[in-house]
């Protein structure tokens, strides 16, 4: 019977434990569905990146040089957010972008300097993706 009384008050700690646990591992899980300068520079480069396609028109490699990404105020898609491709109830993060994108072609480099505006969405894979809202005038 004493085994039996240890195990009870053992029993409220180890849930107590599991319970805090969980809770932080939830945490964690929440804090890495923000948008974060990092990711913003990831999906451009990779836009950016898309025409290198081993063609001889298209260019041999892309050098992206970020100048500053400004990260807004978040919000919950919409209708016309939906009507775009936005998942219904996705946050929504709009972000101003300058950056250079050097193209390498086999004879030449050309240099094009963009100030571009975003908005930065999860997609149903839970992937960052974006919507080109078009230069900053």
């Amino acid at each position: 019977m004493i085994a039996f009384s240890s195990r009870s008050k053992l029993l409220p700690i180890l849930v107590l434990g599991l319970g805090v646990a969980f809770s932080a591992a939830h945490n964690v899980a929440a804090a890495s569905d923000v948008l974060t300068e990092a990711n913003v520079k990831e999906v451009v480069t990779r836009q950016a990146n898309h025409v290198v396609d081993g063609s001889i028109s298209a260019p041999k490699s892309i050098t992206v040089t970020f100048e500053s990404v400004r990260i807004g105020s978040t919000r919950k898609a919409n209708k016309a957010d939906e009507y775009e491709g936005i998942p219904p109830k996705a946050t929504i993060y709009p972000v101003r972008v300058k950056y250079t994108a050097i193209y390498h072609y086999s004879r030449s480099d050309e240099t094009n300097h963009y100030y571009y505006d975003y908005l930065f969405f999860r997609d149903s894979f839970n992937d960052w993706k974006t919507l080109g809202l078009g230069p900053v005038r």
